[in-house]
């Protein structure tokens, strides 16, 4: 009962998390430590019980098992959720569907195309472990033996046809799985099943059994499936004669299918490490937990434990049968603290046990809970092989032992890397399946064959790629140290050993290797780009570092590594300068390419900057978990984008704030996270790509994540690198090798403004001021590379395709904001460059001719526009004057004078500048000289503060008068601060901080300040500094103005001037009168007047030209001396009823004159009252409108007249359509007008009525 209990204890323990390997001696402690109601632990409680072993022991002594925890430890510490748990198999299955349908919903906006760079093969070139992909498994096709299949931890499962000259992958359409147990069936080799997981190191959750029916080409979920799966499986078998039966080993049983895999029970419950079927007799299982034996003699239905003669206290136990006699079953086990226990061997079919061996190490190592492995030949029942690190032999059933061959001397013929996880053997072949790769040896072993090259499964953590060349790189492999890519043919050289970690290639000289292996451990080079190794240099003594211990290279080819200080290498003599305390192991590195001295270091959760290549370190961010990548951009090094396992981050001030941009990632999905992140720099959208645990995605303008992974395997990406010289990525992934893409070559795209009022470049959102009339063409011009598409939107339904627009007589209504969206050649979206056109109309001025005395100037007067240039020729010639009046010379004879009006056109600009990101710290109050040849608003520009605080700026003249002030709040860092100065037209302006606070970045010498810096339009010239040193460039940077930038004039005016006789006839008109505000009728000498009482009358003489004097006679007698006088509501038989005489006495100018006029003013009683004729009633409609305008009256029109006038009250021009449709109803056509809003004046006899409408 006590067994049963324990059982179903490991068997939670087992199901619950996805943890490492339950036979580590401190799993064991652990789980020993915890009570039945605590069975569930958590990362930390394994991390801490990690931790706890080590204290008293050597983690550098080979084979110690220190390394293959590390190597879990590195995928998984930032992987848990809110309790410390892990993953399961269905989170990791949940998180591939969940990237299938992203990428089907957005395979059109997919613009990669990976394609496999290796290894495929290797060359050892000095490492003194050469290896290139770890293997798990293999299998033989029991049908042809050319078929070989072998699964990897982490690559999937291969296949060759041709006994392993060649291989392909098959399970690229699956989630990245490990395959630890390969069947075939026996009467159908296109029956194929897997059991997935990586089974000794966890590099890989299990996500069931898996089975395919075509070869392998296509792959389905079994019944033990990621929803259900154990977290670990090992061998599976299929019955030799009814190939519905399998069995499988998992670590919480062996389940049994009779129904090909639909459905599966356990029939065996623990850890079982192995399972043997009996050659010959399927129905006789063995089966072994870490420390006990079973059998089975009835199919695996049911277990019985065998003790006679079987090992003890067992911490791990692997078996094996053979077909050369069939009775004989082999045990090689462990002692509970991974040192060698013994060989055994049944004669019987298991029933009992004999020792063999208990002498002879064949372990060397005290990891065997990762690597044992035994094998027996098939030919030759006492040719028994076992190996840990290394691989023995016993020709005599396992009594005596020879060691084949060494970890350390790859040049050794029996050579098969270090860390052996299966040994096999298939007829006369013993297959080898170890960290290293596949060999093979049909000799006994005195010969092995390496036959790994073409699987490409290695497990890189990270790769560095010259700058110079794509086809150089190098990257750090788990357990097959330094792989070096020199020449683009395939083949990769391996120049170090031990697990490669951080690298980097000097780019002053890409033939220069770095690599570090684990914790910073040691430092190898090469000069010949990994042809052969050049030196190591030691780690520091005293140092710490981390598993992965950072390098950065910078630009001049200074290394940098981050162990808990951060040093320099001082390759002369072959050691590190120590610089600044890190106060703990760095995890990430990064210099910013643009200035050497920033660099951004990550310990932990805080990311650390340094100004100053790394003598100080100061801390800037804490993200509160684990920072695991670090991009910088290319030409600012104040952006910095930070990963952490579940966000990606933004920093637009140096890392002091941080924006979440992971947007639409599925950071919710338990199984994804994220690694790291680069930036590609010269692009217009300033892309930036993230290597996940599900591939690599790509972000735009820190918008929303696409999927970068057309051809990638589902793969953990550690690693990205992106090389300009060829625009490509390189991917450096945990299982599936190196992968590189080429890139979308998003160019910068630039507009300019052809205009012959002005040529300057159209800034983004730029204003741009026209005159109606005039044409414009904007010309997009796109570099090289590209082959863009243009979708134009604008104002009044404008639309093109063309990467060119023109339009001609611009109208008001053709004024707006212009977008063209452009595709560059379908590589990287859509780019939007918008501008405004802002519009202006210069009305033709209001004049009237006039007379005057020979000799004498005159005054002429315009109006009805903005501004007015007078003018002697109706086109061209200089203007003669400007303003509302002008005076003439003295005139002799009839002359014309013309006048234009003139409106201003509003214009936004922007000012070039010096790079604000290579400003320096400065403290004293300076400023820039500016010149303005037109009255302007600065209102905005970039400033760079040292502190937060409360500034004055001012501009004074060049007199020293301030014209313009303001205070504003500006932050720390760089910020565009509004002002709004406003500034009149002049020379040497100075801009300047006045405030006691200044404490600003100016750029310096050697910066390439080059005065002047000149707007566009050269409204606005910045000719230099206060203190006369024009290599210095202060405090204001971007300017963004507005201005006058041009003036719109309309068309010539004439005006007449006549010589005015010396007696005037004012019988031509000049005598006018005029009706309730009506038009002005003249009368002459001897007229009657008539006029209906009760309304308003002015009687005018314009005697002004005249130089004359007026005066007026009543019926009455009453005398008014004035040009004009005005009666109201004048009344039938009133003093103004009757006759009248005006006398006119003219100025001497001209002669001395008098005319006299009489004239009668009738006043007739109205003959309607008000109420029959209202023009209230009078309704226009439909207001607004587009064409037709409908005026309606209750009672009928007589004569109507209908006056249309503009929003500023001036009176069209313009011809309208007017018909009558009926006695009460008026019709207007005013499609003609341009929209906006009228004043409409309707006009019957001596009444009138306005009304506003609006025209759209």
């Amino acid at each position: 009962m006590k067994n049963f209990y324990l059982f179903f204890a490991l068997l939670f323990f087992g199901i619950i998390n996805a943890q490492y390997n339950q036979d580590a001696p401190w799993m064991r402690n652990l789980r020993q430590s915890k009570t039945n109601k605590e069975l569930r632990p958590t990362f930390q409680e394994i991390q801490q019980a990690f931790n706890d072993y080590w204290e008293t022991r050597d983690p550098s002594k080979k084979g110690s098992g220190y390394k293959p925890f590390k190597r879990w430890e590195y995928i998984w510490e930032d992987v848990v959720d809110g309790e410390g748990y892990l993953p399961t198999p269905e989170d990791k299955w949940i998180a591939w569907e969940h990237r299938n349908e992203i990428n089907n919903k957005l395979i059109s906006t997919d613009l990669s195309n990976w394609e496999a760079i290796g290894p495929f093969t290797h060359t050892n070139t000095g490492s003194w472990s050469s290896g290139q992909a770890r293997i798990n498994a293999i299998t033989v096709d029991p049908n042809d033996a050319n078929i070989w299949y072998v699964g990897t931890p982490a690559g999937g499962l291969w296949k060759s046809v041709n006994a392993g000259n060649g291989w392909m992958p098959l399970t690229d359409n699956l989630p990245q799985i490990g395959v630890s147990g390969i069947a075939i069936d026996y009467s159908n080799s296109d029956i194929i099943y897997i059991s997935t997981g990586d089974d000794d190191g966890n590099d890989t959750l299990s996500a069931g059994v898996f089975k395919s029916t075509d070869g392998g080409q296509t792959w389905n979920p079994t019944g033990l499936a990621p929803s259900n799966t154990p977290l670990s499986m090992n061998e599976i078998y299929i019955h030799p004669t009814n190939s519905s039966i399998l069995w499988v080993a998992t670590n919480t049983g062996i389940f049994k299918s009779i129904d090909a895999g639909v459905t599966w029970n356990v029939t065996l419950p623990g850890n079982i490490k192995d399972i043997k079927l009996k050659p010959s007799d399927p129905n006789v299982i063995y089966a072994v937990t870490p420390s006990e034996f079973y059998k089975s003699t009835n199919g695996g239905d049911s277990f019985n434990i065998i003790t006679n003669g079987t090992p003890t206290g067992s911490g791990r136990m692997v078996i094996e049968v053979t077909p050369a006699n069939n009775e004989y079953v082999y045990i090689l086990s462990v002692n509970a603290d991974e040192s060698f226990q013994g060989v055994y061997r049944s004669e019987n079919s298991g029933e009992s046990f004999l020792e063999k061996n208990s002498s002879t190490d064949v372990i060397e190592s005290q990891q065997a809970f990762y690597d044992l492995a035994l094998g027996v030949s098939q030919t030759d029942a006492d040719e028994v092989f076992v190996g840990c690190l290394n691989v023995w032999k016993s020709d005599d059933g396992g009594t005596s032992f020879s060691k084949l061959n060494e970890w350390s001397f790859p040049q050794g013929a029996s050579y098969t890397h270090a860390d052996i996880h299966m040994i096999r053997s298939f007829g006369g072949t013993v297959f080898v399946c170890s960290d290293g790769g596949i060999y093979s040896s049909t000799n006994g072993g005195n010969v092995f064959t390496d036959h790994t090259a073409g699987i490409q499964a290695s497990q890189f953590y990270k790769v560095a790629v010259s700058q110079n060349d794509p086809n150089k790189m190098v990257g750090g492999l788990q357990d097959n140290g330094g792989h070096a890519y020199n020449n683009g043919n395939g083949n990769w050289l391996n120049y170090y050993g031990a697990d490669g970690m951080d690298t980097a290639i000097d780019p002053t000289n890409d033939d220069k290797y770095y690599g570090f292996i684990q914790n910073g451990g040691g430092l190898y080079l090469s000069s010949n780009a990994g042809s052969s190794g050049s030196g190591s240099v030691p780690q520091p003594a005293g140092s710490n570092g981390n598993w992965i211990t950072p390098l950065a290279i910078n630009a001049t080819g200074e290394l940098f590594a981050g162990y808990d200080n951060l040093y320099r290498l001082n390759a002369a003599e072959n050691g590190w300068v120590q610089l600044a305390d890190l106060g703990s192991s760095a995890s990430q590195m990064e210099i910013a390419s643009s200035d050497n001295a920033i660099m951004y270091i990550s310990v932990s959760s805080t990311l650390k900057k340094t100004t100053d290549s790394g003598n100080n370190v100061v801390d800037v961010f804490n993200f509160g978990s684990r920072i695991r990548g670090i991009a910088i951009h290319n030409t600012d090094p104040n952006i910095v984008w930070v990963t952490t396992a579940s966000a990606v981050h933004k920093s637009i001030d140096g890392g002091n704030t941080f924006n979440n941009i992971s947007s639409n990632l599925p950071i919710n999905d338990n199984y994804f996270f994220i690694n790291d992140i680069v930036h590609h720099s010269g692009q217009s959208q300033d892309p930036i790509y993230i290597g996940t645990s599900i591939g690599v995605y790509r972000s735009v303008n820190d918008g929303s994540w696409t999927p970068f992974l057309n051809n990638l395997p589902t793969t953990i990406v550690n690693d990205l690198e992106i090389n300009i010289a060829d625009n490509s990525i390189t991917a450096a992934t945990y299982g599936r090798g190196i992968w590189r893409s080429s890139l979308p070559n998003c160019l910068t795209i630039t507009a300019k403004q052809e205009l012959s009022i002005d040529n300057g470049a159209v800034e983004e959102g730029s204003l741009v001021g026209l005159c109606t009339g005039q044409s414009i063409k904007f010309q997009l011009d796109v570099l090289t590379g590209a082959n863009p598409t243009y979708v134009w939107s604008g104002p009044n339904g404008f639309s093109s395709a063309d990467a060119s627009i023109t339009i001609n007589d611009l109208s008001l209504n053709e004024a707006g904001q212009y977008l063209v969206t452009i595709d560059s050649d379908g590589t990287c979206g859509s780019i939007e460059y918008a501008f405004s056109l802002d519009l202006e109309e210069a009305l033709q001025p209001l004049v009237s001719d006039i007379d005057v005395c020979a000799n004498d100037q005159a005054t002429l007067t315009a109006s009805g526009s903005t501004d007015y240039k007078w003018y002697t020729a109706a086109t061209g010639g200089a203007e003669i004057a400007t303003g509302t009046s002008f005076i003439t010379p003295a005139i002799t004879g009839p002359t014309t004078y013309y006048v234009s009006g003139v409106s201003s056109v509003i214009v936004s600009e922007k000012t070039p500048a010096p790079d604000i990101s290579t400003a320096a710290d400065y403290d004293f109050s300076q400023g820039l000289i500016f010149n303005t040849n037109d009255d302007i608003t600065i209102e905005s520009f970039m400033m760079s503060a040292m502190s937060a605080g409360s500034r004055t700026i001012q501009v004074a003249d060049a007199a020293g008068n301030v014209v313009a002030s303001t205070t504003v709040d500006i932050p720390l860092g760089e910020s565009l601060v509004i002002v709004n100065l406003n500034v009149p037209k002049g020379n040497n302006n100075i801009i300047s901080v006045t405030s006691d606070l200044v404490s600003l970045r100016r750029t310096p010498a050697g910066n390439g300040v080059s005065y002047p810096y000149t707007s566009p339009s050269n409204v606005v010239s910045i000719v230099g500094n206060t203190v006369n040193a024009l290599e210095f460039y202060y405090f204001f940077y971007d300017w963004n103005f507005t201005s006058k930038g041009g003036r719109c004039e309309s068309i010539r005016t004439p005006v007449n001037i006549n010589i005015a006789a010396d007696t005037p006839d004012l019988s031509d008109g000049d005598t006018v009168y005029s009706i309730d505000g009506g038009t002005a009728v003249s009368f002459s000498d001897g007229e009657t007047i008539e006029v209906l009482e009760d309304l308003n009358i002015e009687l005018t003489i314009p005697a002004s030209p005249f130089n004359a004097s007026v005066v007026w006679t009543a019926p009455g007698g009453q005398t008014y001396n004035t040009d004009s006088i005005n009666f109201d509501n004048i009344e039938l038989n009133g003093d103004e009823d009757g006759d009248w005489t005006v006398e006119v006495t003219f100025g001497a100018n001209c002669g001395v004159a008098q005319q006299v006029i009489n004239f009668t003013l009738n006043v007739e009683p109205t003959t309607l009252s008000v109420e029959d004729f209202n023009l209230d009633t009078i309704k226009i409609h439909p207001n607004p409108t587009r064409s037709r305008l409908y005026i309606d009256n209750t009672v009928n029109f007589v004569n109507p007249t209908i006056t249309i006038f503009d929003i500023r009250g001036r009176k069209l021009n313009k011809t309208l359509d007017i018909q009558k449709i009926t006695s009460k109803q008026v019709e207007l056509n005013i499609s003609s007008l341009s929209p906006g809003a009228y004043f409409i004046v309707i006009e019957n006899d001596q009444r009138r009525l306005i009304k506003k409408m609006v025209k759209e």
